[in-house]
């Protein structure tokens, strides 16, 4: 099942009503939700944000929950030098057919360790 483009500008415009953020990505894509044996379409709303600051306005506007163990994500296990922060949740304003799951991203950078030579 593909999302329908109105659909999708829907749910891509749910950031108009959000804080001003400095968005580096952004994919709006489709799925299913299983319950039983019946599927509910769901449209997918992925956005990676400049600063921690700016996912913690966007989280909060939409009333997200952050993930506690955002370490266990196997795409960002070999990056030493940012810690990612992830924040996803229902957006019950986000679609007119179908239901919204948002996620919302940002990468904090890690401080250089000083070394002191012997």
């Amino acid at each position: 099942m593909g999302v329908n483009s109105h659909e999708a500008a829907w749910v891509a415009e749910l950031l108009i009503l959000l804080p001003d953020v400095e968005v580096l990505g952004l994919r709006v894509g489709n799925d299913r939700m299983w319950i039983g044996s019946d599927s509910i379409p769901i449209v997918t709303l992925d956005v990676h944000v400049k600063t921690l600051t700016d996912a913690e306005a966007l989280a909060t506007d939409l009333h997200l929950s952050k993930l506690d163990h955002d370490d266990m994500n196997p795409a960002h296990a070999n990056d030493p030098e940012r810690v990612w922060h992830t924040w996803q949740g229902w957006a019950h304003e986000g679609s007119r057919q179908a239901a919204c799951w948002v996620e919302v991203k940002a990468a904090e950078r890690i401080p250089a360790e000083d070394t002191v030579a012997a």
